[in-house]
């Protein structure tokens, strides 16, 4: 079982992210010559409203990490250590950065689509990549919650923003 939950905390990996962003810049480039003008300016615009979206939600988490400066629940490991956590990492706990970035993700791909009712069901990855940080034992349940809701505010500020004032 906790493979399983390995698998959802690699979702919430700042690799996978900016490998995600990178094959949607290749999208990007490579529609540039076959899709109409108005598909390529609509996902030029999602795209730039996703990237925007994801690495405020990284860098509102990261200055509060080190703001607050809460320890984990877990040992990291060092040599020679037995009772540690192999999944424990020596930066802050306080708050998620894995829960803040996969809600941010998908918060911005929620905002971004037209029929949102039919992707409700896609929260169900950031929570349990959120869940799998408290089950894997790196994070207290405060630090994925309130990780979770930077993810969702950052996407919902940056849409509103987008909306009023941005034209891109």
């Amino acid at each position: 079982m906790t493979d399983v939950w390995v698998f959802f905390t690699l979702l919430g990996q700042p690799e996978f992210w900016g490998i995600l962003g990178v094959v949607l810049l290749f999208v990007y480039f490579a529609m540039r010559h076959s899709a109409k003008p108005e598909m390529k300016e609509v996902f030029k615009r999602a795209l730039v409203f996703f990237a925007i979206s994801v690495l405020l939600s990284v860098a509102v988490t990261h200055e509060l990490k080190y703001a607050f400066d809460e320890e984990r629940p877990c040992i990291v490991c060092g040599a020679g250590d037995t009772e540690c956590n192999q999944y424990c990492l020596s930066t802050p706990s306080f708050p998620s950065g894995h829960a803040a970035l996969t809600f941010a993700g998908f918060m911005s791909l929620f905002l971004i689509m037209r029929r949102k009712r039919r992707l409700l069901p896609i929260f169900i990855v950031p929570f349990l990549t959120a869940l799998s940080r408290v089950i894997l034992g790196v994070h207290f349940w405060q630090d994925v919650l309130v990780g979770s809701l930077i993810g969702i505010a950052i996407p919902v500020i940056v849409h509103h923003f987008k909306e009023k004032w941005w034209d891109f």
